[in-house]
C-alpha cells in the first residue's frame, strides 16, 4: 500500500509540474502603470507647441506637479514576469504655456 500512495504522489507531482514553471512556484503578473508612449508620438512634440495640443497628442501626464506647472511627466513601468522592470520618462518644459524643452529617459 505504501508504495502504491508514494508512486501516485510521484505521478501527480510530475504531472502538475508539467503545467507550471516549477512546483509551487506562483504565477506572476505584468504590471504596467503609467502612460503608454510610442517613439513616433514623442517624436511629434517640438518647441513652440501650446499644452492643449500637447495633451490631444499625448493625453494627461502621470505627473503634473501642484508648485510647477510649466513641467509635465509622462511615466511609463512595465515589469514582466522573470524581467528586470522597464521604466521610461519623458519629460516636457513649457514656457509661456508652450512647450520649450524635452527629456526622454530609459532604465
Amino acid at each position: 500500500m505504501p508504495k502504491i500512495l508514494i508512486s501516485g504522489l510521484i505521478i501527480a507531482n510530475l504531472l502538475i509540474s508539467g503545467c507550471t514553471r516549477g512546483l509551487l512556484s506562483v504565477h506572476r503578473i505584468d504590471i504596467q502603470q503609467g502612460n503608454v508612449l510610442e517613439s513616433a508620438d514623442v517624436k511629434k512634440i517640438k518647441p513652440g507647441l501650446t499644452k492643449e495640443q500637447v495633451r490631444g497628442m499625448l493625453g494627461s501626464p502621470v505627473l503634473n506637479p501642484v508648485f510647477n506647472t510649466n513641467r509635465w511627466d509622462y511615466v511609463f513601468y512595465l515589469k514582466r514576469a522573470d524581467h528586470k522592470p522597464q521604466e521610461k520618462l519623458f519629460s516636457i518644459y513649457f514656457q509661456n504655456d508652450s512647450v520649450s524643452d524635452t527629456q526622454y529617459s530609459t532604465r
